[in-house]
């Protein structure tokens, strides 16, 4: 379920952030990246699974 970000919130995030010297777009990308890192077993067995359904489809 998506939840909309609230702005005001987004705003003072972004602005202590920018005060503290930090990117906030960076900080947020890495969020994404330590998520996905964090995922890693789940993407791995989905692509063996896609993999393998399509070797099964080619032959």
């Amino acid at each position: 379920m998506a939840v909309k970000i609230d702005g005001t919130i987004k705003k003072r995030v972004q602005s202590l952030m920018a005060l503290n010297g930090q990117s906030y777009e960076e900080w947020l990308n890495n969020q994404h990246q330590k998520y996905l890192n964090e995922q890693s077993e789940v993407i791995d067995r989905l692509l063996k699974k896609e993999l393998e359904r399509k070797k099964g489809t080619n032959e």
